[in-house]
C-alpha cells in the first residue's frame, strides 16, 4: 500500500496575534535576532547557568556556614546540643544529664499548666469579669511565667559551675543569644 502525499502550495507569514501582544510584538518581532543568532543564545544560556549555580552555591554556603551547628535551629530538638557545643567530657556530660533530667521533669509540668492558665486567660476576652478579676489573674500568670524563668535561671547556673573558664564564655554567649532567637522565632 503506497501512502499519496500532496504537497501544500508555500503559504505567506502569518501573524498569530495574542491577546497580551500588542501588534507590534508579534512572534516574528518578538526575538529574531536571538533565535538567529546563535552566539547569542549560546551566551543567554551559559548566563541563566552561571545565575544557577551561583544560586545553588550562595544557599549551600548559608546552610552550611560555621556556627550554624552551633548557633543552628536544630538546638531545642538536639538533647546533646549543649554538650556538643560546649565540648564536655564523659564526665561533665553525665552530670549534664542529671541535670537536664531533673530540671525538665520539674519544668515540663509548670509550662504546661501556664499554657493552660494563659488559654484560660484569653478565654476572658468574651466573658464578663470585671478589671480588677483580669488583673488578678493576669498578675497570677505573670508569677508563674516568672517562677519559671527563676528555675531555668537557676538551672543553668548549675550549668555553669559544671564548665571550664572557656567553657562557661561559650554558654555566655549562648546564653545571650538564646532571647534574641527565640523572640525572632516567635515573632515569625
Amino acid at each position: 500500500m503506497r501512502l499519496l502525499t500532496t504537497r501544500l502550495p508555500p503559504s505567506p507569514p502569518y501573524r498569530i496575534i495574542t491577546s497580551s501582544m500588542t501588534p507590534s510584538m508579534t512572534p516574528s518581532t518578538i526575538s529574531p535576532s536571538l533565535m538567529n543568532n546563535p552566539r547569542r543564545l549560546r551566551l543567554l544560556i551559559g548566563l541563566v547557568i552561571a545565575l544557577a549555580a551561583l544560586n545553588i552555591g550562595l544557599l549551600s554556603w548559608l546552610w552550611l556556614k560555621p556556627g550554624r551547628a552551633a548557633f543552628g535551629r536544630n538546638r531545642l530538638t538536639n538533647p546533646t546540643f549543649l554538650a556538643d557545643t560546649l565540648k564536655f567530657d564523659a564526665g561533665q556530660r553525665q552530670q549534664l544529664d542529671s541535670l537536664q533530667k531533673r530540671y525538665f521533669g520539674e519544668i515540663r509540668p509548670r509550662f504546661r499548666q501556664l499554657r493552660n492558665d494563659r488559654k484560660a486567660y484569653f478565654r476572658l476576652v468574651d466573658a464578663t469579669f470585671s478589671a480588677e478579676q483580669r488583673r488578678t489573674q493576669r498578675l497570677a500568670f505573670y508569677q508563674k511565667s516568672a517562677e519559671l524563668d527563676s528555675i531555668t535561671l537557676a538551672h543553668f547556673d548549675n550549668v555553669a559551675a559544671l564548665c571550664t573558664p572557656p567553657q562557661r564564655q561559650l554558654l555566655g554567649k549562648l546564653l545571650t543569644d538564646m532571647p534574641r532567637r527565640t523572640f525572632r522565632r516567635a515573632s515569625r
